[in-house]
């Protein structure tokens, strides 16, 4: 007779999860070698209250090892709880667990999240989330299974070795085949012992790291926290140790193929060299995924500064609006408050929750304005900045000392040819000439308080790119300004070749190897830091780039204690009270480092932001 798949009763649960006895208590399940006589399609694990093993953390003799995947997946039901009772689980985790049964020579603690919690009982998911850095660091090992084979990935082991082994060999010897480049301007990878440019391996290698399992929020902890980690994909003949992964992804940025490795992967696979604080960690971890979203702060807790904090510790009988607006209130509190907003933006989907908190889990994170640094958390503390009695105003000194006008469309928008220099110089000069129009359509009789209006327009697209030096020297350089309208839109690609039309270059071959590396590298940056976001001009008459929820009528307010502006939109309430919504940031050429500060219109007053 088939097994039957039904739903467990709150007894059943009762007598699978009972309640554990102290608070550093943790549910083990034993995993048997795949050589034991249990069949292999019952994973070898038993699942029954005898063979659910309760630990203590505190126990120095406790032995376990603890499972790092992605829950993602078609559900199974290979998991017995009796001779008719069966259990879900999901396809990744039964794959995980058949690879385990063949690596191990014998019966085997194992901690995996989804079977040890009481999922069911929200106050045991609370208590034994808030203890998760601390039960992978006590786990003898974590093994982190990256899925099924698939995309040649069981080339990956030889391609990671191969990397790490020019990197020992050359990468640092002050004549290293990485320092000779190549005709495109690349280190020459095949003087270093590595497939060439156009080999397979790089995308290969590329789309392996675009696993879920690098992009997973809990996954960062779990790594963090372990005293070693192992890692496994279907098809390997062995473990790879984590070791191996940071090194061949420092040698990936030394002689950069063409394998973009994203900020969410290198997270995972470097060691924090000291603790960071949480919103450091957030924006670090922006892209993640989780299933909950409440586990979009949860999941990186357990990394940072505040992790003992208990006002912050997981509590699943919270709903995400009030945990969302519980961290923004501690980050105000603590002095992060302004860096809090720098990484924030309106999100319509969400107004019932005050627009000053960050909605972690929908957070359109390319309109943010830039990652918080351990200096900043530090140096931001002074800013007079607090939250009302009622917990829904954000009240801080400031001024609002102009208007938007007139706005563009949003552009630079992400599409598979926004790699090429061409396609994305086209779309900076339309980006350019949209001013122009925006300019001839003005109505206020302010004069533009500049004395190039065209280099003004070109300085717009910096935005917040001060101290990065190509930008500032790009700028700067009239044959450069020049080269990069003139030429670049005219550049073509033919067999992975840049042709460049000779009518064109011959005004500017003396400097040409200089100028088209760096009209690539300028394309990339401006791309990076104005994708979708729209030029405006201001009552004032500056000019801007601006966040695209933006809209004629916004206030440009200048918030104390911060470096560039911020979109605020007027909202007067019933009892005549004038307030604000968060919108986003702006970029305003001729108003960095606070310059209207200076005004002597610039009157200075709390503003309500709700």
């Amino acid at each position: 007779m088939a097994n039957k798949l039904v739903t467990i009763s709150a007894g059943e649960l009762t007598q699978l999860y009972p309640r554990l006895p102290t608070p550093t208590s943790i549910r083990l399940l034993v995993i048997a070698p795949s050589d034991c006589m249990t069949p292999k399609t019952d994973l070898g694990l038993d699942f029954t209250p005898a063979g659910m093993t309760v630990a203590d953390l505190e126990d120095p003799d406790l032995d376990f090892v603890a499972l790092s995947y992605v829950w993602g997946g078609t559900k199974t039901d290979a998991l017995s709880l009796g001779n008719t009772v069966f259990v879900e689980i999901t396809e990744n985790l039964q794959l995980a667990l058949s690879d385990l049964r063949g690596r191990i020579d014998g019966p085997t603690m194992i901690w995996i999240d989804a079977l040890s919690i009481n999922q069911a009982d929200a106050v045991e998911r609370s208590s034994q989330v808030a203890m998760m850095y601390k039960i992978y660091s006590a786990a003898r090992h974590v093994v982190v299974h990256l899925g099924h084979a698939a995309d040649d990935s069981d080339s990956i082991p030889d391609i990671l070795r191969a990397l790490v082994n020019a990197n020992q060999a050359y990468g640092k010897t002050s004549n290293s085949p990485c320092l000779c480049k190549d005709s495109t301007g690349k280190c020459d990878l095949s003087a270093l012992g590595l497939p060439g440019p156009h080999s397979y391996e790089w995308p290969t290698l590329q789309v392996f790291f675009s696993r879920p399992w690098f992009h997973r929020s809990w996954t960062l902890q779990e790594v963090q926290a372990a005293r070693e980690a192992v890692f496994l994909c279907e098809g390997w003949t062995e473990g790879l140790p984590l070791w191996l992964f940071s090194q061949a992804l420092a040698a990936i940025k030394i002689f950069e193929p063409a394998c973009y490795i994203d900020s969410a992967v290198e997270a995972r696979l470097y060691r924090f060299k000291e603790t960071p604080p949480l919103l450091y960690v957030l924006y670090a971890n922006r892209t993640d995924g989780c299933g909950d979203p409440r586990d979009a702060v949860y999941a990186y807790l357990g990394v940072s500064i505040e992790a003992d904090n208990r006002e912050l510790l997981p509590n699943y009988d919270q709903d995400v609006r009030f945990v969302y607006h519980k961290y923004a209130e501690h980050f105000v509190r603590s002095g992060q408050g302004m860096e809090m907003l720098y990484n924030c933006c309106m999100d319509e989907a969400q107004p019932s929750m005050p627009s000053w908190v960050p909605k972690w889990n929908s957070l359109d994170w390319s309109r943010t304005t830039r990652r918080p640094s351990f200096l900043d958390l530090e140096t931001s503390s002074g800013t007079d900045m607090h939250v009302g009695e009622d917990h829904n105003a954000l009240i801080t000194k400031g001024a609002i000392i102009d208007q938007i006008e007139l706005v563009g469309s949003p552009r630079l928008r992400a599409h598979p040819e926004m790699t090429h220099v061409t396609k994305l110089c086209t779309e900076i000069l339309i980006y350019l000439a949209e001013l122009d129009d925006l300019l001839s359509q003005r109505t206020s009789s302010t004069k533009l308080p500049y004395e190039d209006v065209a280099l003004a327009k070109w300085d717009t697209l910096a935005a917040e790119s001060s101290g990065w030096e190509l930008v500032e020297q790009a700028l700067a350089d009239p044959d450069f300004l020049a080269f990069y309208k003139d030429v670049i839109p005219y550049v073509e690609v033919q067999n992975d070749m840049h042709v460049f039309p000779e009518d064109r270059i011959t005004p500017f071959n003396d400097r040409f190897a200089e100028l088209f590396p760096m009209s690539v590298s300028f394309s990339a940056e401006i791309y990076t830091r104005c994708a979708a976001r729209r030029s405006c001009v201001t009552t004032r008459g500056y000019l801007g780039n601006i966040d695209p929820m933006s809209q004629p009528g916004d206030a440009i307010a200048l918030i104390q204690g911060a470096l560039h502006p911020f979109i605020l939109r007027p909202v007067r309430l019933e009892s005549g009270e004038e307030t604000y919504r968060f919108v986003g940031h702006a970029y305003l050429v001729g108003l960095e480092e606070g310059d209207a500060w200076s005004w002597s219109d610039t009157a200075i007053v709390d503003l309500h932001i709700v």
